[in-house]
């Protein structure tokens, strides 16, 4: 193992859990209304994606262990490039969690 990965892995879980806690207390409509929420979640999976990224080249065994970790860094390659946003698949209801777990 990498001796960074340790603490990657650790960011990872930091930040999807920040995420995760964003997305349950608001609705579709809260947030896109909330740009300083908005800013963060995308900084979020930004972080996450780097994070994955740079265990896959450094540590691509510990990598391989987690589940579609391809899609999360191409999620993120998007994201910073412009190309698509967190919100990708919404039910279309504003009044409801923006959480679908």
């Amino acid at each position: 193992m990498h001796p960074k990965t340790p603490k990657w892995l650790e960011d990872i879980v930091d930040y999807a859990g920040f995420i995760l806690d964003q997305a349950a207390e608001r609705t579709l409509t809260e947030y896109e209304g909330n740009r300083l929420v908005r800013s963060a979640v995308e900084r979020g999976f930004e972080i996450v994606g780097e994070a994955l990224l740079r265990i896959e080249r450094t540590d691509p065994v510990t990598a391989a262990r987690i589940i579609d970790y391809r899609q999360i860094i191409g999620f993120r390659n998007r994201l910073v490039q412009g190309t698509t946003r967190p919100i990708t698949r919404w039910s279309g209801r504003s009044s409801g969690s923006l959480c679908r777990c």
